[in-house]
């Protein structure tokens, strides 16, 4: 993943989105329809495990024709662990569509433990997705970390194309205040849920 070519990209988006929001009024971000709206997660230096779905308002459509998501574990301490080999039969896994794993970048100032979908307007409602990385203890590593739960919109039905929009890791706070990081910073290792401060979860089937 070439973070700086994403922001880069992300930048341009919300520049866009700002100017059609300045000339035409409206929300300029409306993260229900492309994020998923509740979850839960295990994070350890042996796995990083996230489970998570979407509303009935969903629509990637709205942003783009090729739409892609991508559920991002961040891990701010770089010696906290590392992903298993990626000869590893049991590295990762998703039941996302079109599931693909983004690559570590060396260079990222955090581990970026990611796992996307290449086709996200398959991606159905209330229906519980998840994503795993299996990793591996770095010798001599910290005990805990600093970490962060995200969500990224992209566009052109690949994982390399850069993206529109990132939940409030990048973008989002401030003026656009309506989009927020999944789970904002906590400490890991830990397990625990995440609700989007903006939306509350689906309605069950036979509750009003």
């Amino acid at each position: 993943m070439f973070v700086r070519d994403k922001w880069c990209w992300g930048r341009i988006g919300l520049s866009l989105v700002a100017f059609l929001l300045a000339v035409g009024g409206g929300e300029a971000w409306a993260c229900h329809t492309w994020a998923p709206i509740h979850g839960d997660y295990e994070i350890n230096k042996h796995i990083t495990y996230n489970t998570f779905e979407w509303g009935d308002q969903i629509n990637f459509y709205q942003y783009t024709q090729n739409p892609t998501y991508e559920h991002e574990t961040l891990v701010m301490n770089k010696d906290f662990a590392d992903e298993l080999s990626i000869f590893s039969k049991d590295l990762w896994n998703s039941n996302l569509p079109c599931a693909y794993r983004d690559v570590l970048n060396q260079f990222d100032p955090v581990d970026n433990f990611a796992v996307g979908s290449t086709c996200a307007g398959n991606i159905a409602p209330t229906v519980p997705y998840y994503v795993y990385i299996n990793l591996r203890p770095v010798a001599g590593g910290p005990e805990t970390s600093g970490a962060y739960i995200s969500g990224q919109l992209g566009y052109g039905g690949g994982p390399k194309l850069g993206a529109i929009f990132k939940i409030a890791s990048t973008f989002g706070t401030g003026e656009n205040n309506n989009c927020r990081r999944l789970k904002d910073r906590f400490t890991v290792p830990s397990s625990g849920s995440w609700v989007q401060p903006q939306n509350s979860p689906h309605k069950k089937k036979g509750k009003k």
